[in-house]
């Protein structure tokens, strides 16, 4: 088998659970002629700052999923409310550059546009680091990202947090294929990052804040993640997390705001 249609085949399998897990309570909607998919897709393969290291395979795991999400043969979803966001233009499927101005203005679009029972979809493939001097906080790298300035030039978590918070929809699936020591530090020291200190829950950035005193996540949120370079690694048998250290394979999910192995 072909590393195409290997790549091909796990985004099918992936979409079959995200169809199985999200699509009924869409249809059980009151109104679904009204509830629209919004998908965001991003994939970097290559960064400018050459101390971020590449991910050959990261835009055609983007390019497979948009593939996917508009074939009528699955989600069809139109492509007017598809972002994908790459390294290199793909004219053939109108992509615009993943810099950090328009991730998070992908980001913003989906806050913003979605409704209640829209279906929302975020796939992040590429590479991570820790921020700050303990490693307590993370980003993630845009295209135009540098390793240096990257408080200022790569996706904070806090700031990917702060959409996700206002995001209405209770039908939303978050693919992560991203590894937080994908660069080279030369000589520079630079933490882990620390899952134990980001409130015992790693990626709440996308889990949503209820408001309440015990900060809990957001009802139907999904999870599937392939990671590396958190400190230390997931604990399965804790809630609300899985463990994975194996690239591009869906490890678990999260359904209203519980992570199981």
């Amino acid at each position: 088998m072909s590393k195409l249609k290997r790549i091909v085949g796990l985004r099918v399998v992936t979409l079959f659970a995200l169809l199985c897990g999200l699509l009924p309570a869409v249809a059980r909607a009151e109104d679904p002629a009204k509830a629209k998919p919004h998908v965001v897709l991003i994939g970097i393969s290559d960064y400018a700052d050459k101390q971020i290291k590449p991910r050959p395979k990261a835009e055609d795991d983007a390019k497979s999923l948009y593939d996917l999400f508009t074939s009528k043969e699955y989600l069809g979803v139109d492509t007017k409310n598809v972002r994908l966001l790459l390294g290199k233009a793909d004219e053939k499927r109108n992509s615009i550059e993943a810099t950090h101005k328009n991730i998070l203005d992908a980001i913003k679009w989906v806050s913003k546009d979605c409704k209640t029972d829209d279906l929302v979809v975020f796939a992040f493939f590429g590479q991570g680091c820790s921020l700050g001097e303990r490693g307590d906080r993370t980003c993630y790298f845009a295209s135009d990202s540098t390793l240096d300035d990257r408080a200022k030039n790569a996706v904070a978590a806090a700031d990917i947090a702060q959409e996700f918070d206002k995001l209405k929809s209770k039908h939303v699936c978050v693919m992560l294929d991203v590894n937080f020591k994908g660069f080279d530090p030369g000589k520079k020291s630079i933490p882990e990052p620390k899952w134990s200190d980001l409130d015992g829950l790693p990626y709440k950035e996308f889990l949503g804040d209820e408001g309440g005193e015990d900060h809990n996540p957001l009802p139907g949120r999904i999870i599937f993640m392939a990671t590396n370079g958190l400190n230390p690694s997931i604990d399965p048998r804790r809630p609300r997390v899985v463990h994975s250290r194996r690239p591009r394979r869906p490890a678990g999910r999260c359904r209203q705001g519980r992570l199981r192995a």
